[in-house]
């Protein structure tokens, strides 16, 4: 009987040592479920966070764009207004220069064809009544330059702020008809 009662205490201390056992791989499983509960929820918050920042990143992005491009069509409206402005300036300055008769002067000369065949220089005004096959030279300069030009009426190429006008080419300026009572010719 003493083995009996010996293996019965025997088969009792290994039963109470496997429940021992059991009861460790329990509560282990149950800290490896918790852990992996708990990466899990890390995870979502990782994401959680990168989706916020990645959000609050977006919405500062766009308005650093929105600011550029405001600032980009700022600067071409200031462009296009300096340029009017200079523009404007330039125009000014053109109007106050034919403003000022004083400072330009212009002088008309006409080269005509005589009857006879020859040709006479003629001192016009600019309400000379021009003929056909008239050429015209008009001269334009301030007073200063006008009186250091030599005045060439014969050879009217060579005087450079001058302007000729050949009444008689292709591409004239059709004045036939300019002379009171004048017919064309042609």
């Amino acid at each position: 009987m003493s083995k009996g009662v010996l293996s019965n205490s025997r088969q009792f201390l290994l039963d109470r040592d496997l429940a021992t056992v059991q009861s460790d791989m329990l509560d282990l499983e149950i800290a490896l479920t918790r852990s992996r509960q708990s990466l899990s929820e890390s995870e979502r918050e990782r994401t959680g966070i990168i989706n916020r920042r990645n959000a609050e990143n977006q919405q500062e992005l766009n308005a650093i764009e929105l600011a550029i491009a405001r600032a980009s069509i700022d600067m071409q409206v200031a462009q296009l207004l300096g340029q009017q402005a200079g523009y404007n300036e330039r125009l000014a300055q053109m109007e106050a220069e034919t403003n000022n008769p004083r400072s330009e002067r212009r002088t008309f000369s006409i080269l005509r064809r005589n009857d006879d065949g020859t040709s006479s220089t003629i001192q016009a005004a600019k309400t000379t009544v021009l003929l056909p096959h008239d050429l015209v030279e008009i001269g334009v300069g301030t007073e200063s330059q006008m009186d250091s030009i030599p005045a060439k009426t014969s050879d009217l190429g060579t005087i450079s702020p001058n302007l000729a006008l050949d009444t008689t080419s292709s591409s004239r300026l059709d004045i036939l008809n300019s002379r009171p009572g004048g017919s064309s010719s042609e």
